[in-house]
C-alpha cells in the first residue's frame, strides 16, 4: 500500500496562514484595490523563494 505524503508541511502552513492575515490586514486598513497589490507582491516573494530553492536543490545533485 502507497503511503501518501503530505504536502503541506508546517512550514507551508505557517506560511499560508501569514499570506492569508497580511492580505485580510491590508483590506481592513485600506482597502480590497491594496490587498490586490500586496497579494500580487506577496505571490511574486513566493515565487522567487521556491525558484531559488529549486535552483540550490540542483546545484546539490
Amino acid at each position: 500500500m502507497r503511503v501518501m505524503i503530505s504536502v503541506f508541511n508546517p512550514q507551508t502552513v505557517v506560511l499560508l496562514l501569514g499570506f492569508l492575515l497580511l492580505v485580510a490586514g491590508v483590506w481592513a486598513l485600506l482597502g480590497w484595490q491594496w490587498a490586490l497589490v500586496a497579494l500580487g507582491m506577496v505571490l511574486i516573494v513566493i515565487a522567487v523563494l521556491i525558484n531559488r530553492n529549486d535552483a540550490r536543490r540542483e546545484v546539490s545533485k
